[in-house]
């Protein structure tokens, strides 16, 4: 059996920071090919959720047989300045290009230099004020980035319903640093929610990662390293089998989860 597989996320869907073949979509396709399938990958990536909502009606939807969609890391995580969290994000439509993804070029990018700047207190200390306003903001639903991310998420599955049935949605996945973290698990409350509202499955993948440091790149808080990938690519093989999509019934297991929580 061919499989049209439609990829589209950030640097993680191709495995930021790893070697070729460990990224959690390449031990997704490995686990399907070895089941007898012949799997064909278009990746659009990185992108972020805003620009999601306006590559959608570009691409032919009918033509892939899986789409797996893993958003959110840009807007949910630290921003530089930190007013950007205030602001309404320009309209991208017209930066959109339909163009698949050179996944070769992406991986042979060197890794960004990461700021290290400033004392570990005094960036305790600033995290937490970061926090509390962020919280306070949150607690009257006017945190600016939060709604702009549950508007784009509101609208893409809107988009996306026809095909909801071959759709993998990932929550955003976990990250270390602490206001990242933060907005990381309100944006995973986002996509269950929504989700569950507009009739999708979720695999929700901070049941499987903790913000630790087995599971990220050395002194990258926000990237996967080999075992969070591997992890979270066996796991969603095995949430894709218990789904309704395109799998043959030979290939699906007889138990299923849930949709939103992960045993």
């Amino acid at each position: 059996m061919n499989i049209n597989l439609l990829v589209i996320g950030s640097c993680q869907t191709y495995g930021y920071g790893l070697a070729a073949g460990q990224s959690f979509v390449d031990q997704f396709i490995r686990r399907l090919e070895q089941c007898g399938q012949h799997v064909k990958a278009e990746y659009y990536a990185p992108v972020s959720l805003q620009a999601v909502r306006y590559l959608l009606p570009k691409l032919p939807l009918n033509q892939y047989d899986v789409i797996l969609l893993q958003a959110g890391h840009f807007e949910l995580q630290q921003s530089q300045p930190f007013t950007t969290f205030l602001k309404k994000q320009r309209s991208v439509n017209e930066l959109v290009i339909a163009v698949p993804a050179d996944i070769d070029a992406l991986r042979d990018l060197a890794p960004l230099v990461l700021d290290k700047a400033g004392s570990p207190s005094g960036n305790w200390l600033m995290a937490n004020l970061k926090l509390a306003f962020l919280r306070s903001l949150a607690g009257f639903r006017t945190l600016t980035r939060l709604n702009e991310v549950h508007r784009n998420l509101r609208i893409i599955l809107k988009a996306l319903r026809p095909h909801r049935h071959k759709v993998l949605l990932l929550t955003p996945l976990p990250h270390r640093e602490p206001v990242s973290r933060w907005l990381r698990n309100r944006g995973r409350t986002l996509f269950i929610e929504e989700a569950a509202h507009q009739g999708f499955s979720v695999f929700d993948t901070h049941t499987l990662i903790q913000p630790r440091e087995e599971y990220f790149i050395i002194d990258d808080p926000a990237h996967l390293n080999a075992v969070g990938h591997e992890l979270i690519g066996s796991r969603l093989f095995d949430f894709y089998r218990a789904e309704p999509v395109v799998l043959p019934d030979q290939f699906k297991s007889p138990d299923r989860f849930n949709g939103h929580r992960m045993p």
